[in-house]
């Protein structure tokens, strides 16, 4: 995949030859066979540079936007020409655009045949500028059938956008000049995600950056967020969690594991009689197979040969099975996107301090990490 890069001026502005050197350092990471370069000045005229293997970027002080894409060759099953061509490399552009994009697209030869676009490179992101002339950038960015992040310059307009459905993208506005890149710089796993400026482009939406501010346009998403699936085992805290999303309006299932649980009957006959109550749907997912492999020495599986110096308690280390709540949130996470379900849930009780997947910390990470993943 490409890595993108770049900075925009609003308004003229002197450039932190710092800042853009450091994103060229971060998406020369993983670009191994080519740059692209597209540079435009004070006078709206744009030069291109391609090199192959390294950066060839040079800088003069009436730019006005750089755009830059590394590792900007195709695929090579993408391209009809059988040798490497400076036409199929990236950003691409046309009297009013530059177009960077970081994916692909499925369904580049139907907007070709619907739009009637012709383009010198056959690969999929070269359709973009012609498209946005034609429809504009949110009625184009809609039609897609894509991953992307996208960063696009609107020279006539003196406008920039960028975009994405799940593709990482970062940005900062520094003096009239918003910087970018689609690799994250250090501290940016934090939640939120803000370092020295540095923010992530939400998902699902484009961001429009002009000398009236910064516009957000949401984009749709697939996934039903008013649908939560709750991870549930018939106890007090799992049972809770359903009920609230339920009384609160949400479209609640839950899904039930066995893991191997001595208490795998009772629960199992908990989260049916729950379900069937308050009319939810239960899904069932066998992981025994998967939890056969953890050495923990959990009573909760079993092992009874635990030797005890204290009352048993089921709420002791001596009940913690190794990554339990990570394991079981994966797949939840996985069964949610099948069936269209925009969130999950845990029922977690912060008094039990016990446990390492049983805290706010946790939770955050896990939702950082769904937004990610999937």
């Amino acid at each position: 995949m490409c890595t993108l890069g770049g900075f925009f001026s609003i308004e003229p502005s002197e450039i932190s030859l710092s800042t853009l050197s450091n994103i060229v350092s971060q998406i020369s990471v993983r670009g191994r066979d080519a740059y692209g370069i597209i540079i435009r000045n004070e006078n709206n005229e744009i030069s291109r540079e391609v090199s192959f293997f390294e950066s060839s970027l040079k800088l003069d002080e009436t730019a006005q936007s750089v755009s830059i894409v590394a590792r900007a060759v195709p695929a090579a099953e993408r391209v009809e020409r059988m040798e490497l061509d400076e036409r199929d490399v990236q950003p691409f552009f046309n009297d009013q655009f530059i177009v960077s994009h970081n994916g692909l697209i499925a369904n580049d030869k139907k907007l070709r045949d619907l739009y009637a676009i012709q383009t010198e490179s056959s690969i999929d992101t070269s359709i973009l500028p012609s498209l946005f002339s034609k429809v504009g950038i949110v009625k184009g960015i809609m039609q897609l059938q894509a991953s992307f992040a996208l960063a696009i310059v609107d020279r006539v307009n003196n406008i920039f956008y960028l975009a994405t459905n799940f593709m990482p993208l970062y940005y900062k506005v520094d003096n009239k000049v918003v910087y970018y890149h689609s690799l994250p710089q250090e501290d940016t796993t934090k939640i939120p995600l803000n370092y020295n400026g540095w923010k992530q482009v939400p998902y699902y939406s484009i961001l429009k950056f002009s000398n009236q501010g910064i516009e957000k346009i949401d984009l749709p998403n697939l996934l039903n967020n008013q649908k939560v699936l709750v991870i549930c085992s018939g106890g007090l805290d799992s049972v809770t969690t359903a009920r609230l999303y339920q009384v609160l309006g949400y479209d609640v299932s839950i899904l039930f594991f066995k893991y191997g649980q001595q208490a795998e009957k009772a629960e199992d006959w908990a989260t049916t009689k729950f379900s069937e109550e308050f009319d939810l749907l239960k899904y069932t997912v066998n992981v025994k197979d998967i939890f056969k492999q953890c050495s923990t020495p959990s009573l909760l599986l079993g092992n009874s040969d635990i030797e005890l110096d204290r009352h048993l308690d089921m709420e002791s280390t001596l009940s913690y099975v190794g990554a339990r709540n990570f394991i079981m949130s994966s797949i939840a996470f996985s069964l949610a996107e099948k069936l269209g379900i925009g969130k999950i849930a845990l029922g977690l009780n912060i008094d039990d301090g016990v446990y390492p997947d049983n805290n706010i910390t946790f939770a955050k990470d896990l939702e950082r990490l769904s937004s990610t993943a999937l």
